[in-house]
C-alpha cells in the first residue's frame, strides 16, 4: 500500500436511524445529512459538537437535492414526494406529490430536476414552477441513480434491472441502454471523460463517454458499492460499500491505493451508504450505524499497489 494516513477527525451522532445521503450545502465548510429518521441536518466540519436541523418529515428521507445558486433544497419524502425549502427564508414554498413511491435520487442540470424513483419513472421537474414536465419509463425495476454530462447534454439512469440508460437532456430520447452489471447500478458519476457506475454486485465498471464502451471492470469490495465520489481534483476516487469498509483509488491508472476499515481504523460498525470528497483532504462517510465520521485524508509519495 501507499503512505496514506487516514484518520478519524470526528464523529457525528445526531441522527434516529440509518444515515442515507449527503450534500453540500450553503459555505465551504458546511453540509447537510439526511435518513430513516426523516431528519435533515446541517453541519459544519469545524465545529462539529452540534448539528443544526432544517427539516423534519414524517417519512424517511433517501435523496436530498441543494441549489446553492438559488438557495433551495429538495427533499424526497419517501411515498410522499418533493418538498422545497428556500434556505434563506426557511419556509417551505412548493410541494409536489409523488405518492406511493420511494424517491431514490434527485439531481438537476438548468432549468430541470430529474428525480428517479421505486417505479422506474424518472421525473422531469421545471424548476420555475415545480411541475411535472416528462415521465420517462424505460424499466419496471427502480431508478436509483443519476448523472448528468452538460458536454454532451446527456443524462444516465442506472437502474435495478442492472441496466444503465443514456437520454438526450432536452428531447429525452433513448440514445443507449445496456446490461452494465449483474446486479442493481446504484451509482454513477462523470470524472475525466469517464463514467464509473457501482452495483450490488461489488464491481465498479468504467466506461468511455464516446460510445459508452466498457473500459474496465473491478472487483472492488466484498459486498454492494454504495457509493463512489472523485476528489476536487479529479485524481482520486473513493468507494464505499455494504461490507463497512472505503476504498481510495487513483482515477488515472485505476489501483487500489488504500482501504479503510473497522479493523484499521475507528470506522463504521454497518454499511456505508454515502461518501462525500468535501475538500482535498476531508472525506465524508454516512452509515446504517446512524452516525457520520469525517476523515482526515493525506497522501505521501503515492504509489499504488
Amino acid at each position: 500500500m501507499s503512505n496514506i494516513i487516514a484518520s478519524t477527525q470526528s464523529i457525528l451522532k445526531g441522527h434516529k436511524d440509518c444515515v442515507y445521503n449527503l450534500s453540500r450545502f450553503t459555505t465551504e465548510t458546511n453540509f447537510i445529512s439526511c435518513g430513516g429518521d426523516g431528519l435533515v441536518i446541517e453541519w459544519d466540519i469545524y465545529n462539529t459538537d452540534m448539528g443544526k436541523l432544517i427539516a423534519t418529515t414524517k417519512n424517511s428521507i433517501y435523496a436530498i437535492h441543494f441549489i446553492k445558486e438559488e438557495c433551495l433544497l429538495i427533499i424526497g419524502e419517501n411515498n410522499v414526494g418533493l418538498r422545497f425549502i428556500n434556505i434563506k427564508t426557511k419556509k417551505e414554498i412548493s410541494f409536489l406529490p409523488i405518492p406511493g413511491q420511494l424517491i431514490f435520487c434527485i439531481n438537476s442540470y438548468q432549468s430541470h430536476l430529474f428525480v428517479g424513483t421505486s417505479s422506474g419513472e424518472l421525473f422531469v421537474i421545471h424548476k420555475g414552477s415545480y411541475t411535472i414536465e416528462h415521465v420517462l419509463w424505460n424499466s419496471h425495476k427502480s431508478a436509483r441513480t443519476i448523472a448528468i454530462n452538460p458536454l454532451k447534454n446527456h443524462i444516465i439512469i442506472g437502474y435495478s434491472d442492472n441496466f444503465i440508460r443514456i437520454f438526450e437532456m432536452y428531447s429525452f430520447q433513448l440514445l443507449y441502454e445496456t446490461e452494465a452489471h449483474s446486479n442493481s447500478v446504484f451509482a454513477a458519476k462523470y470524472s475525466n471523460e469517464y463514467l464509473f457506475t457501482t452495483s450490488r454486485d461489488a464491481h465498479i465498471k468504467i466506461w468511455d463517454t464516446a460510445h459508452y464502451a466498457l473500459q474496465k471492470s473491478i472487483p472492488a469490495h466484498m459486498y454492494c458499492i454504495n457509493d463512489i465520489d472523485f476528489s476536487p481534483d479529479g485524481t482520486y476516487f473513493a468507494t464505499c460499500s455494504m461490507d463497512k469498509s472505503i476504498k481510495i483509488w487513483n482515477a488515472k491508472n485505476f489501483q487500489l491505493i488504500k482501504v479503510v476499515d473497522k479493523e484499521k481504523h475507528t470506522s463504521h460498525g454497518n454499511s456505508i451508504n454515502r461518501i462525500l470528497w468535501f475538500t482535498p483532504h476531508t472525506l465524508i462517510s454516512a452509515s446504517d450505524d446512524r452516525s457520520i465520521l469525517i476523515w482526515d485524508i493525506h497522501f505521501y509519495a503515492l504509489q499504488t499497489i
